[in-house]
């Protein structure tokens, strides 16, 4: 599982945005996010590809884990991709290295932990044409296939959990969204976002920006502290 910096590279120690895309998605889905928050790099990780691996989330977890130097930061992921920050965060406490936790996870639309979402509902949505379109479609297929075998782990982050939906979202319900709020320690909230559908990350409203910039400007008061 690669990452790839698409902001800025940032200053050594300073705080990064690690994002997860949806599934069938690329780095190419938070290309608008380049610049949204200062000179912060944004480290996109890769949930595309088959390798013949299983089909989990903890697989995703464990490749993005083995490429990645600096996992400090905030975490910020999509669809498929909140599971996979969500995951990835917990295993990081679980190890104990406290100069590589998030300070704050963000998750846009999370899915209930063994949601099964049909294809049709995000095909015609974020698909791309001509010959790309049948690559896009197996990732998306085994994305939503990782959704579905999804099991989370049990108990609660010690830090923030941040939890946005589109009130327009036709995929994820508000209620299974919402309980991932209680999945965070103290200052975890709930972030509706008016007028906005599943993929609202695509072009992130001021709303969305504000939540994940507030993450962002703690992290770096704790890491000034």
């Amino acid at each position: 599982m690669g990452v790839e910096v698409v902001g800025r590279c940032g200053a050594p120690g300073g705080v990064r945005l690690h994002c997860f895309p949806h599934a069938g998605g690329s780095a190419a889905a938070f290309r608008r996010w380049v610049g949204a928050f200062g000179e912060v790099p944004v480290v996109v990780a890769s949930c595309g590809g088959d390798d013949g691996s299983p089909a989990s989330v903890g697989v995703l977890v464990d490749r993005w884990r083995a490429g990645t130097a600096d996992r400090s930061g905030v975490y910020y992921g999509h669809s498929l991709g909140a599971l996979v920050a969500f995951e990835a965060a917990v295993v990081a406490f679980e190890e104990g290295d406290v100069r590589q936790v998030p300070s704050a996870v963000v998750l846009g639309a999370p899915p209930a932990p063994g949601r099964r979402v049909p294809v049709s509902a995000l095909g015609p949505v974020v698909g791309p044409g001509g010959v790309r379109r049948r690559s896009w479609e197996r990732d998306l297929v085994r994305g939503l296939e990782r959704v579905r075998r999804y099991r989370p782990s049990q108990g609660r982050l010690p830090v923030p959990v941040l939890v946005l939906r589109g009130a327009l979202d036709d995929v994820v319900g508000e209620e299974e969204a919402r309980a991932w709020v209680g999945r965070g320690g103290p200052g975890s909230a709930w972030h509706p976002v008016e007028r906005a559908g599943h993929l609202f990350h695509l072009v992130p409203g001021e709303d969305v920006r504000a939540v994940v910039q507030g993450a962002l400007t703690a992290a770096r008061g704790a890491v000034a502290a």
